[in-house]
């Protein structure tokens, strides 16, 4: 009972927290145990929250020991069945207490349960799936050998792919990847081969970084973060042309994995041509800081933005939500407050970011919420503050819509006014933009007939 009103809690959260969380092959997702996830980790404590709340089924997670230290925590974690890791470079009165660890991972199992693992051991923010540890392999092949292998685990890797760590309302896909198959290692682990337990690790391995965006380099990160975000767009667009495919089709985790693999292919074969791209991205958008614009402006029909009447009514349309506005911003901004400014200020390092956003904003708006509602209540009774309580929520949303708005609204403006004062500006980076697509198509259309060549190729086309 308890898990399931927890459930329901985390939902809400996430509902708040996140724009979307699109879930990737959730056919893979088995009904019923033995499981194991195999998840990468890359933002703490989001991630169990993320996998919890939108798999259907209960998962049982492996969290990090020195949770339990305060006995309501221990009780609260242990209901919401999370099982502790006894790290010995987090303490050394931990050593030895991971037999209980892998006793609990074993009953679960044998329960026919979900276990939910993070094998890399710690989050990071790269664009990787860290070497990962023998743990998965280990509780999966010792279960298998209690119950004479026969148990059935499946071994089911999971990708989570954040469009931004640190963005408020940002989006996730979830990759759920097929079963990696153990049964190949069960005669070698019988025999007592450890090769047995490091095979399967690699297996594991090989599957968990095919469902995130993995570098094989970190040093890729940014040019590969920046390429992704000003061309997949272009791709997206050339892929629907002529309406043969809709762009709810298409599969942008694929589509952002070949986009790695070709610059990976290009920095090993001509690392000059990345080198080239980069520089003239650099200078285009060094231009579009100089006057305040971003690259969708310019992507984008820009002949819209020179149309008074069209500025007068979405204006017009503004200026009446302003009031709801004010409203919203005023009533959520204490309670918004805290969460922001504690995440900036406690993080250690950017997985941190979002979890600790994420739990001080349950804290703070549940608090504030009350406090005010307990307000309104004293002065004007329990109507007024059901309904003081019920628009909290809602024109806090507003006020995120309307000041996403605001910002494009005086971006089209700006970019308006240099249309009428400075066209010729305008057009050179047009032109410019041009130019390094055109560039960028040629490399993609070279490093797809290379691929085609190859006896296994993959397509860059949707699921």
């Amino acid at each position: 009972m308890f898990y399931h009103i927890l459930k329901v809690f985390i939902k809400v959260t996430l509902s708040f927290y996140l724009k979307r969380i699109n879930v990737r092959h959730a056919e893979n997702i088995p009904v019923e145990g033995p499981v194991i996830f195999a998840i990468n980790h890359p933002n703490n404590l989001l991630d169990t929250l993320i996998v919890a709340g939108k798999f259907k089924p209960r998962i049982y997670f492996l969290g990090t020991g020195a949770l339990f230290r305060n006995r309501l925590a221990s009780l609260f974690l242990t209901s919401a069945g999370i099982i502790p890791v006894y790290r010995q470079e987090d303490s050394s009165e931990y050593k030895g207490k991971n037999r209980e660890t892998f006793r609990a991972c074993y009953e679960t199992l044998e329960q026919r349960r979900m276990l939910g693992i993070y094998p890399e051991g710690t989050t990071h923010a790269d664009w990787q799936v860290k070497k990962i540890k023998t743990g998965a392999a280990r509780i999966l092949l010792e279960t298998e050998k209690r119950n004479a292998y026969k148990l059935g685990i499946k071994l089911i890797p999971i990708g989570l792919n954040f469009s931004s760590r640190k963005k408020f309302r940002t989006s996730v896909i979830v990759s759920v990847g097929e079963p990696v198959t153990a049964a190949p290692f069960f005669a070698g682990y019988e025999a007592g081969d450890f090769s047995a337990v490091e095979g399967l690790t690699s297996k594991l391995q090989k599957a968990m970084e095919a469902q995130v965006k993995h570098l094989s380099k970190a040093s890729f990160q940014e040019f590969v973060s920046k390429l992704d975000f000003f061309y997949r767009e272009d791709i997206i667009n050339s892929l629907t042309a002529g309406k043969q495919i809709e762009k709810t089709e298409i599969d942008k985790l694929r589509l952002s994995k070949k986009l790695i693999e070709g610059v990976e292919y290009y920095a090993k074969k001509q690392p000059e041509i990345i080198n080239t791209i980069w520089d003239k991205m650099e200078a285009y958008q060094q231009k579009l800081k100089k006057v305040h614009l971003r690259d969708q402006q310019i992507r984008r029909d820009v002949e819209k933005n020179i149309k008074p009447l069209r500025y007068l009514r979405i204006g017009f349309i503004g200026f009446l939500g302003l009031p709801i506005f004010l409203y919203g911003l005023i009533n959520n901004y204490i309670a918004n407050f805290f969460p922001s400014r504690l995440s900036t200020w406690m993080a250690n390092k950017e997985t941190d970011i979002a979890t600790i956003r994420v739990v001080s904003g349950i804290l703070s708006f549940g608090l504030f919420y009350a406090l005010q509602t307990f307000a309104v209540y004293s002065f004007w009774g329990v109507v007024v503050a059901l309904i003081y309580l019920v628009s909290l929520p809602f024109s806090g949303f507003f006020v995120l819509s309307f000041r996403k708005f605001y910002k494009r609204y005086s971006e089209n403006v700006r970019l308006g006014f240099l249309l009428i004062k400075h066209r010729n500006f305008i057009d050179r980076l047009k032109e410019q933009r041009a130019a390094i697509i055109a560039e960028l198509d040629a490399l993609s259309e070279e490093y797809l007939f290379l691929e085609r060549k190859q006896p296994k190729s993959t397509e860059i086309l949707p699921i």
